[in-house]
């Protein structure tokens, strides 16, 4: 505690304590309780001065929170299949990256919202069908996902292990990694 708040302040500057002094006594008697009430697992609370400092553990939380460059290969309704980017170098094996949710045919294909249906003709395109006008809209994705062809290696995709999962299962597994959508693709009329 600073020596302005100390409770000998007091005796040091001579003088009776005024009403502004006991409830600044009050509240630092109660902010100290609070500070010991505080717990935070394998954390600490520290008090310095006039300020409080909570120390918290890394995240436990399951996911894994690096962004991972990656090379994309093959572009399927619901995911991507990419290799992981060392600088220039493709490493390690193929491993499938969940699109953005919007951008995934599963959750919308065939399906009815808000009076629009969605129906899907490919990984990159579908129609849009306004129920009560009976309008109807083609669109893609775009920008377009680019796999490698001459003079071209391919779109870059950036992706993270979300806490929780990406909701897309291909047979019996989980798509962990997920497209951060760096490139801001989305649904557009052509």
């Amino acid at each position: 505690m600073s020596d302005s708040l100390s409770p000998r302040r007091y005796e040091r500057r001579g003088g009776i304590p005024s009403r502004a002094d006991a409830l600044a006594e009050d509240l630092n008697r109660l902010s100290d309780a609070a500070i010991q009430h505080i717990s935070v697992v394998g954390g600490t609370v520290r008090r310095f001065g006039n300020s409080v400092c909570i120390e918290v553990p890394e995240s436990r939380g399951g996911g894994d929170y690096r962004v991972v460059r990656f090379r994309l290969k093959a572009v399927y309704e619901d995911y991507l299949n990419c290799k992981q980017l060392n600088g220039t170098t493709e490493v390690g094996p193929t491993v499938k990256v969940a699109k953005p949710y919007h951008l995934r045919k599963t959750p919308f294909h065939g399906k009815t919202i808000s009076g629009i249906t969605y129906n899907y003709t490919g990984a990159q395109s579908r129609t849009k069908t306004r129920t009560s006008t009976s309008t109807t809209e083609n669109q893609v994705i775009t920008p377009a996902y680019q796999v490698a062809v001459t003079g071209y290696d391919g779109d870059e995709i950036y992706a993270c292990k979300p806490s929780g999962g990406t909701g897309v299962k291909i047979g019996d597994e989980d798509v962990v990694w997920l497209d951060i959508n760096n490139a801001g693709r989305a649904w557009a009329k052509v």
